[in-house]
């Protein structure tokens, strides 16, 4: 009886939650997760590699553009064709949508700002919609015959979703959400990413400046230029909801910059002392 009293007495309490958001909180009770059992079932015991995620505005889906095999290993999948796209539920990790990508591998990916359109690219040098909806194909913004190189095209939405930008094969473009071509014009292209951000207005679009060496601010209706912020080694730029600050980060000193949006001056520089990979 008193060893049982003893361990009755040594049982831990457990830690109310919160009821009310707080960093603290947020630490003790939050979980990383990325195994859905939706997303298991359709892997099955194959090997794949993460290109690209994002997440629809009301954070209820997500979508995975992936490559079967290791990418990051090896700098190539199991063939040209084995990538996949597909869209998860966050809540139940249900696969809700599994988008065909055209025996190619699919690259960055945004959501409409309703979330029931997604805009994908793909290495063979493609943007589409996805209409979530209907699970069918939507509108073809762009399709120009493959190169053999891979280089995955850097796509974005306007907060008002009636301006869809993308940068292909170092070509800027810029449409309408029916498709229609505003303004074409050379463009900065890496990799994965371009710089591209469009403002909480949809007026303003940026990209990377030529070379790498800062940040072009464009006007949406005619690609005009409003700003030239100047960063060496820019690796990432990113607006400010309300429109009023835009900061970017250069990836060998790990340093960021901070601009006013309406003047072009300086706000603040800030030194990381670690590895930024994204704003």
């Amino acid at each position: 009886a008193s060893r049982m009293a003893a361990r009755k007495r040594c049982s831990p309490t457990p830690t109310p939650a919160p009821l009310t958001f707080d960093l603290e909180g947020f630490r003790q009770f939050s979980i990383l997760k990325d195994q859905f059992d939706g997303l298991l079932e359709y892997t099955g015991d194959r090997n794949y590699s993460v290109i690209s995620s994002s997440f629809s505005p009301d954070g209820s889906a997500f979508a995975l553009s992936a490559c079967w095999g290791s990418l990051w290993n090896t700098g190539a999948c199991e063939s040209q064709s084995s990538g996949f796209l597909v869209v998860v539920n966050a809540n139940t990790g249900e696969v809700i949508s599994d988008i065909p990508v055209d025996n190619s591998w699919p690259g960055k990916t945004a959501f409409s700002p309703d979330g029931k359109q997604l805009y994908v690219s793909t290495t063979y040098h493609k943007v589409f919609a996805w209409d979530l909806t209907t699970n069918s194909l939507s509108t073809t913004f762009l399709e120009q015959p493959y190169d053999g190189r891979t280089r995955y095209p850097d796509v974005a939405v306007a907060p008002d979703g009636s301006t869809v930008a993308a940068v292909v094969n170092k070509i800027l473009y810029v449409w309408d959400s029916t498709g229609q071509l505003r303004f074409q014009k050379p463009a900065f292209q890496g990799t994965f990413r371009a710089g591209l951000n469009f403002s909480g207005d949809g007026q303003l679009l940026t990209i990377f400046s030529e070379g790498l060496t800062g940040v072009d601010v464009l006007q949406v209706t005619d690609g005009s230029l409003v700003h030239q912020l100047p960063m060496e080694s820019v690796g990432g730029a990113s607006i400010s909801p309300d429109g009023r600050f835009l900061a970017a980060f250069n990836y060998e000193n790990d340093t960021v910059k901070v601009w006013n949006l309406v003047t072009a001056e300086e706000v603040t520089e800030i030194t990381a002392d670690t590895m930024i990979s994204s704003l």
